[in-house]
């Protein structure tokens, strides 16, 4: 099921890239009535026009699709990381740069999060559980998608996934060690970033 504010996010991505419904229109074979008539209602959007956008402005076509999960249960486990690292919600909106209100609505199921805040959210609370994790198996197939388009052979396919599996492997096996959210390991991260 699409999210009710799906035209929004269709404006929203253009506006972001700086480019005009006649730019968008002509990258997809379209008018630029017709993307004007996609970012006004979501009233005859078609997975088929989500997935031409979603592949032009190079985001996750589930950004434009409802959750399974509740939006409750979302708020729920945040609220419980944040209690379980003594963080508030205006604390929480500040490190990661996020509207305070948007997030506390949010937290009571009555906003839904995309999937990057949702992503965003679930790395610095360390929430290990979907709907917080992007997929590495859907980056991993876009990967592979890819390489076969160019024409890398089977084999070297194979070798890419088994490769690419067992990064993400380490990358949890790690995760799963690291506390974000230990005094010295914020200040080590914030001060090395900069």
């Amino acid at each position: 099921m699409f999210r009710s504010d799906a035209h929004k996010i269709l404006r929203k991505l253009r506006k972001e890239r700086g480019w005009s419904q006649e730019e968008v229109g002509k990258a997809l074979g379209r008018s630029a009535g017709w993307v004007s008539n996609k970012e006004r209602s979501t009233r005859g959007i078609s997975a088929e026009d989500l997935g031409m956008f979603a592949d032009l402005y190079e985001v996750d076509p589930a950004v434009f699709f409802v959750s399974p999960y509740s939006a409750s249960e979302i708020g729920k486990t945040i609220s419980e990381a944040l209690q379980k690292y003594n963080l508030s919600e205006a604390q929480l909106a500040d490190e990661l740069d996020m509207d305070y209100f948007r997030l506390a609505n949010a937290l009571l199921g009555e906003v839904e999060l995309t999937p990057a805040e949702l992503q965003t959210i679930g790395n610095y609370l360390n929430i290990t559980e979907p709907p917080f994790l992007h997929s590495a198996e859907h980056i991993i197939q876009k990967i592979l998608d890819l390489a076969t388009k160019l024409g890398l052979q089977a084999k070297k396919i194979n070798m890419l996934r088994n490769f690419l599996e067992n990064e993400v492997k380490k990358l949890n096996d790690n995760q799963k060690s690291y506390n974000p959210h230990s005094t010295k390991t914020r200040i080590e991260t914030k001060y090395t970033q900069r």
